[in-house]
Order: structure tokens, then C-alpha cells, then sequence
């Protein structure tokens, strides 16, 4: 909402009304319900904010971070976004560095990558080491099976075109 309002230049007393617009009946039902004050576009956006954050327990978020595997066909760049967008509302505060390395070193889909990162020292191993080392690991092994496809695949036609000479 806060984008559409700057990008059609809403002036500031003009927002609530534009929000209460937008919001549709269910967001109006729980906008009467919200405590005062509802004066001021702040007033609503700050008791919106309250009554959704009690909606939401921050138990069941970390247990959905601490639970996220790395998927079989998920590259490391969705990996680290999903748990990026995980640990929001979790609420580790100072821990969260160090909590999204752990998650993400020990539930990488590729144990040889999970083994080459746990050997590092987590001193100096931080998630976004992390990451760019595992992007580094993902791409040779692409790399490596393509190299090794097309070996195959000359391998096959020259067979072939040898076969092919002798008869």
C-alpha cells in the first residue's frame, strides 16, 4: 500500500481514506473493531500492526525456519531466500546471523557440500560465506556433469560413426 501511495503521490491526509478504500469489507470489519485512536494514517497502520502481530506465534515460525531442508531441486539462491523470508518474525534478534548459517550449512540438500561446510571454522564461516561458497560448489558440480555429458556423447557418436565405417 505504502508503495501504490507514493506512486500516485497521495498526500499524507488523504492516506487513511484511501486505505480504508482498499482494505474490502473483511479489512473494514477488523478496522472497526481496532482500539483508538484511528485518526491518522499512523494511528491505523500502528493498530493494524498490533492486531495482526498477535495473530501470528513466533513458536510456530522458528519451528518453520528450524525445519526448512533444502529441497531436491531447489538451487542455493531460492535456499537462502526461503530462509531469509523464514526468519522474519522470529524474533532471534542478535542470533539471527549465525542462526541462518547453521540452518542452512546443516539442512543443505548435498551432503558433500553440507560436509565441506561443516569442516570450516564457523568463527570465520558466516551465512553469506556460506552461501557463496555453496554457490561456487553448485555450479562446479553443474558444470562438471555437463562436461562430463558431452564426453559421453562424443564418446557415443564416435562409437557410432566408427560401427558405421566398418560395414
Amino acid at each position: 500500500f505504502e508503495n501504490y501511495a507514493k506512486l500516485v503521490k497521495v498526500k499524507d491526509d488523504l492516506k487513511l481514506n484511501l486505505l480504508l478504500t482498499c482494505i474490502g469489507r473483511d479489512g473494514y470489519d477488523v478496522y472497526e473493531g481496532l482500539p483508538e485512536p484511528k485518526q491518522t494514517y499512523n494511528d491505523v497502520v500502528l493498530q493494524f500492526q498490533n492486531y495482526f502481530k498477535c495473530r501470528s506465534s513466533v513458536l510456530l515460525k522458528r519451528r518453520d525456519f528450524l525445519k526448512a531442508k533444502q529441497l531436491p531441486r531447489e538451487s542455493i539462491s531460492e535456499y537462502s531466500c526461503r530462509l531469509r523470508k523464514l526468519i522474519k518474525g522470529c524474533e532471534f534478534d542478535n542470533m539471527q546471523g549465525e542462526l541462518l548459517r547453521d540452518i542452512f550449512v546443516l539442512w543443505v540438500f548435498n551432503d558433500p557440500l553440507g560436509e565441506q561446510l561443516l569442516v570450516e571454522d564457523a568463527a570465520k564461516l558466516n551465512f553469506d560465506v556460506a552461501i557463496a561458497r555453496a554457490e561456487a560448489f553448485e555450479r562446479a558440480t553443474t558444470e562438471r556433469r555437463e562436461l562430463n555429458s558431452n564426453e559421453h556423447s562424443n564418446f557415443a557418436r564416435s562409437v557410432e560413426h566408427r560401427t558405421n565405417l566398418r560395414k
